[in-house]
């Protein structure tokens, strides 16, 4: 049975009605509850069996359920699978049969691989709600797959305490192991954290933003298919965090990222950013210094460092100049532009260039 002839969106966030579920399997879309969610409801609605199929974001992926905690069984599907399903269930349903389906389990458990360092399609995107529009993420790490402690003495997991919605279910991060598969941001966060902490116990006398500034212009940004080097600055923020990088930079830029907002423009304007930077060595620091915006680059808009090259003592501090020139009359629509800053010094105090990343959105008056 399809659940988008009876709650219009086809997600099963609710409970529907037993008369027409029961005995049935319920074929649902990815989406606006948890996967957990949708069992339940397809359980109390006397269903047999769930399928799930992806949303238009995520396509053919194939998501791993969380198997510990299900109410009955159910069967991930790619989206091309799940529409066509979708249409075999409705032509037969047009023609008055009904749709049968067996659901065997596999002798051997399906392996798919993953490719690593591809940004998922549930990582936050920026930028921020407020006016500023600051860049955000800071950073990404890996958030999907990840192996930790959980729950091992009930099944319910945190769906054993009264919630204010009882159909609001919870994954249960529960296995009899204490260790189970999982994703999110709750799971990339901590591993930020644990390289701050890292960082903090390397330089006890950093500040944090010291630390921050560490981690984000050292981030990676590996350009393989479909990898986060690719992906956009509100989409990924400086990179994928190198803590190996993270812990050999002497060198720290401040602010290591800069928005200069949503500017409407109805003359030919510029605008002017200085930042400093921070040689923590014991050696002088000789930085070289380039700008460029990222592709595709807007005509209207220049973009241009200064100096291009700067002296700092050790343990002293330096300042640069990124500055946009913008041409007003070239600006017909809203455009969202980005680019960044690179700072080397030949890997004396920075074991790659050092990557700040600036974002603008103009418009016309």
């Amino acid at each position: 049975l399809d659940n988008g002839r009876l709650d219009g969106g086809g997600y099963g966030c609710s409970p529907l009605s037993s008369t027409l579920v029961r005995n049935r399997a319920l074929l649902v879309q990815r989406g606006n509850c948890v996967i957990l969610a949708k069992a339940f409801n397809a359980w109390v609605s006397g269903a047999t069996a769930l399928i799930v199929y992806n949303n238009q974001e995520a396509g053919d992926v194939i998501e791993a359920i969380p198997v510990a905690g299900q109410f009955l069984p159910t069967l991930f599907l790619p989206r091309s699978s799940g529409l066509a399903l979708k249409n075999l269930v409705a032509t037969n349903a047009t023609n008055g049969r009904e749709t049968i389906i067996t659901l065997t389990p596999a002798s051997e458990p399906l392996v798919f691989e993953r490719q690593p360092n591809v940004l998922l399609d549930l990582s936050s995107r920026g930028p921020t709600p407020t006016r500023l529009l600051l860049i955000k993420p800071d950073v990404v790490t890996i958030g999907s797959g990840s192996y930790g402690p959980a729950q091992d003495d009930d099944p319910r997991g945190e769906n054993r305490f009264p919630r204010p919605d009882p159909g609001s279910l919870q994954p249960t991060l529960y296995d009899p192991s204490g260790y189970v598969f999982t994703s999110g941001t709750s799971f990339a966060a901590p591993r930020v954290a644990g390289a701050a902490a890292l960082l903090r116990q390397l330089h006890p006398d950093w500040s944090p933003a010291d630390i921050k500034a560490a981690l984000m212009t050292t981030a990676a940004r590996p350009t393989g298919p479909n990898e986060v080097g690719l992906a956009r600055i509100m989409d990924r923020g400086a990179g994928l965090v190198d803590v190996d990088a993270a812990r050999r930079v002497l060198s720290l830029v401040d602010p290591p990222s800069h928005s200069f907002g949503s500017v409407v423009v109805g003359t030919p304007s510029t605008l002017i950013r200085e930042f400093t930077i921070k040689n923590r060595s014991q050696s002088v620091a000789v930085y070289t210094l380039q700008a460029a915006l990222s592709p595709p680059a807007p005509s209207f808009l220049k973009v241009d460092v200064s100096p291009m090259q700067l002296t700092v003592p050790a343990g002293g501090t330096g300042t640069f100049v990124l500055k946009l020139t913008i041409d007003a009359g070239a600006i017909s629509s809203r455009i969202d532009s980005e680019g960044f800053v690179l700072v080397s010094d030949g890997e004396q105090t920075t074991p790659r260039p050092l990557y700040i990343p600036f974002w603008i959105r103009t418009a016309p008056r």
